[in-house]
């Protein structure tokens, strides 16, 4: 048997638990396995078990198990919290990834936080972590999220869920795509060609703004002529350009900004051909980065510095308990930046 008996399993669960190997909320593994795994008996085990509950590392459920204790908000105060978040730097990222990740740092440092940049394997692993950020999960992932979340503090952003367990703060994308693409249409008697749409790519985002498009159809009985609808996919200029031509649309809506390189190829090659300015609006913030020689780029903003903000700190109070254990579902507002459309000032 190994060293001083009970010390030696004491000292291991506590060097276990101030690694954060054993994350708070995480539960320990049986007496008899801890005795098996260490090679002492499960007197030995318990003894050890009784003075870390004492000591205030471990609780103990009658009939359930044994966990970690998270750290009282005295103790938890002092310490600088690690909250992972997914993130992928390789390649190019995408804009709204960084300012994602930019805000998230900032409100991390107010709020006495490291933020660790995970791939998403590790964070839905959750291990040496003390909350967990996700900022772009897709449904799919979803099960996985709840399971994390019955060990740690999970939130999920821009993602909106029917499931209890989740928090999130988000911006509703199919309502925020109605409320623009109504405006487009005026009373029905405008047409939007919709770019980006889920047929190319099954996730959340492209869902979501493609449902909003529908929505505001449907609210002003307006048949959609499915020919309005493309996938950002691999043919996407040449298609544009021909159906801007053919169908001669009011205004493009863009999903995506990482399309609008594309879109702008395709709209400044069908320009000659058309009689009237091109009125282009995408999701994504680009105000900055493109225009048209022949009409208008307006776009949308995200409030991320506000979304962020709030996830930071509620998860950083969540640990610190200094906020209920409970979900939060908030849906923050999206602004819309016009410029020079006359149809939406």
């Amino acid at each position: 048997m190994p060293g001083n008996g009970y010390l030696f399993v004491y000292e291991t669960l506590l060097a276990k638990i101030k690694q954060r190997v054993l994350t708070p909320g995480m539960q320990l593994d049986s007496e008899v396995e801890l005795a098996r795994q260490l090679s002492v008996s499960r007197m030995t085990v318990r003894k050890a078990l009784v003075r870390l509950e004492e000591e205030g590392h471990i609780f103990r459920r009658s009939g359930i198990g044994t966990f970690v204790k998270a750290p009282t908000p005295l103790e938890a105060a002092g310490q600088r919290l690690e909250i992972g978040i997914e993130a992928s730097l390789e390649g190019n990222p995408r804009p709204f990834s960084l300012k994602i990740l930019a805000e998230a740092q900032q409100a991390c440092a107010r709020c006495n936080c490291n933020l660790r940049l995970l791939s998403l394997e590790e964070l839905l692993a959750g291990e040496r972590i003390d909350a967990a950020f996700f900022a772009s999960l897709e449904p799919e992932y979803f099960p996985q999220a709840v399971q994390l979340a019955r060990r740690i503090p999970t939130l999920l952003l821009n993602r909106i869920t029917d499931l209890p367990e989740l928090s999130y703060v988000a911006v509703d994308y199919a309502e925020a795509t109605r409320r623009i693409v109504r405006r487009m249409l005026g009373d029905g008697d405008r047409t939007v060609l919709f770019v980006g749409s889920a047929a190319a790519n099954f996730g959340y985002a492209p869902r979501m703004r493609e449902l909003g498009y529908r929505q505001a159809h449907d609210e002003l009985g307006v048949r959609i002529n499915e020919e309005l609808i493309l996938p950002g996919d691999v043919d996407l200029c040449r298609q544009l350009a021909e159906r801007m031509i053919r169908l001669r649309p009011d205004f493009l809506f863009v999903c995506y900004e990482y399309l609008v390189t594309y879109v702008y190829a395709a709209v400044e090659s069908a320009l000659p051909r058309l009689e009237k300015p091109v009125y282009l609006f995408c999701f994504d913030d680009i105000v900055d980065s493109f225009s048209l020689s022949r009409g208008a780029v307006s776009c949308g903003r995200m409030p991320f510095n506000d979304m962020c903000g709030r996830a930071i700190r509620y998860l950083s109070g969540r640990v610190r308990k200094e906020v209920p254990e409970e979900t939060i579902h908030e849906i923050f507002p999206m602004s819309y930046v016009i410029t020079e459309c006359p149809f939406l000032i």
